[in-house]
């Protein structure tokens, strides 16, 4: 009895051992880490938010236990990468050839100044990986490089829809409507100051709006080009104030924008500001009635199922602020074609991206197969109208053709005042 009760407590332990170490048939195996190296501005908001917004796609997929690439299940790691671009473009160089010589990143997302975004897409291409731009605006210079060498460039994306052009019609479409309410209110030709920011992109942005206001019934009183930097705007601000416009045309890429937010709210000029101002990190706390270029990821009205979700937990994690740069659909759609093709091979998952629809937090996307900009489909916009109202409200008031229908512009009564009583 008791031979036979020792043999089935082995037994017993053979076979538990046995479960412990064989792999359950058809479940992936652990793989080693897939390393994808976030890089931008990590010491300013539009890094740390981008960051944050990484995190969340990759612990989305970590919980599951990791990306399944063929029959391996494996974890994802981010490697966070300081760029310094906004102060010194070289720095932006030095940090992406780390990630990828020292760091031995798989792909590297990021980027947001032109300049170094130009740089780092050079780097990718030397070391034949992929690198996808988290930049506002597709440059021109990218749009060319595709063109005329897309054998050199084919590991570089741009997570963004627009260029420079693009988003020029945008902040055109935005002011016509703007204006056309400052119209009904009694004025009939509006006047507008132009606050763009120095740089390439602001450049060519304010080339068009120059050209193209007055001929939509405007009329300039006068611009302003600040550092997409600056850290003090109140001589620029007075000096609008003084030029007594009812619209303000703002575009800022950088922390100049909330200084910018901050000064003009506290001169209190009567006139709606329009355009990409980056006027407050907090909702509600922004230029009241100004009607701002919003990416989805900002909005706080449902546009698809997965972005307000999105604009709610990331304010959780960033401490009540709303995200400036986002990284999320990037790195879930560029993890949807790694599942896809099983592999992380550059040359398989390129074609991959060419022609795989992704259905992320803005709609449904896929990058153009020509020069791998991100296009998004069904009606479904990169960026909208939003105007920011009382209570921390907010509407979409342009465009008007979306799959998200528009509200009509609101001017608050003690502004329609001040315009009467000058006229």
């Amino acid at each position: 009895m008791t031979k036979n009760k020792l043999f089935v407590s082995l037994l017993v332990s053979a076979l538990a051992v046995l479960v412990l170490f064989t792999p359950v048939f058809g479940a992936p195996a652990t793989g080693k880490p897939i390393k994808i190296g976030i890089i931008g501005p990590m010491d300013i908001r539009t890094g740390i938010h981008m960051l944050i917004s990484a995190q969340m796609a990759v612990e989305k997929i970590n919980a599951t236990g990791g990306l399944k690439v063929g029959n391996t299940k494996r974890p994802i790691e981010l490697v966070k990468i300081n760029s310094n671009e906004f102060k010194k473009v070289t720095d932006a160089v030095s940090a992406a050839e780390r990630a990828i010589t020292s760091d031995k990143v798989d792909f590297l997302v990021g980027g947001n100044v032109a300049e170094a975004v130009s740089a780092i897409q050079d780097i990718a291409a030397d070391n034949k990986t992929i690198y996808i731009s988290t930049a506002y605006i597709v440059s021109q210079q990218y749009v060319e490089r595709m063109k005329k060498n897309y054998d050199r460039y084919k590991y570089c994306f741009a997570a963004a829809s627009m260029g420079t052009t693009d988003v020029a019609k945008v902040h055109l479409g935005i002011t016509e409507t703007v204006a056309r309410a400052v119209q009904k209110a009694g004025v009939p030709k509006p006047k507008v100051a132009q606050m763009v920011e120095k740089t390439i992109g602001g450049d060519a942005i304010m080339a068009l709006t120059t050209a193209y206001f007055p001929k939509m019934g405007m009329e300039i009183v006068g611009s302003w080009r600040p550092s997409p930097s600056a850290s003090d705007l109140r001589a620029e601000t007075a000096a609008i104030k003084s030029s007594n416009p009812q619209i303000i045309y703002t575009v800022f890429s950088g922390p100049g924008g909330i200084v910018f937010g901050t000064q003009v709210t506290e001169l209190k000029i009567p006139a709606l500001v329009v355009g990409s101002p980056a006027a407050s990190l907090i909702p509600g706390k922004g230029v009241g009635y100004s009607v701002t270029m919003m990416g989805t990821a900002t909005i706080p009205v449902k546009i698809t199922d997965q972005n307000l979700a999105f604009y709610k937990e990331f304010l959780k994690r960033s401490g009540g602020e709303v995200c400036v740069m986002s990284a999320y659909d990037t790195i879930m759609n560029l993890l949807h074609n790694i599942e896809s093709v099983g592999s992380l091979d550059p040359n398989a998952l390129i074609k991959s991206m060419e022609v795989q629809e992704y259905n992320g937090m803005v709609g449904p996307v896929k990058y153009d197969p020509k020069d791998h900009r991100s296009v998004i489909l069904k009606g479904f916009k990169a960026v909208y109208g939003v105007q920011q109202l009382p209570g921390g409200k907010a509407a979409i008031v342009w465009p008007t053709d979306a799959a998200v229908k528009a509200s009509p512009v609101q001017i608050p009564e003690w502004m329609i005042n001040v315009w009467k009583k000058a006229n």
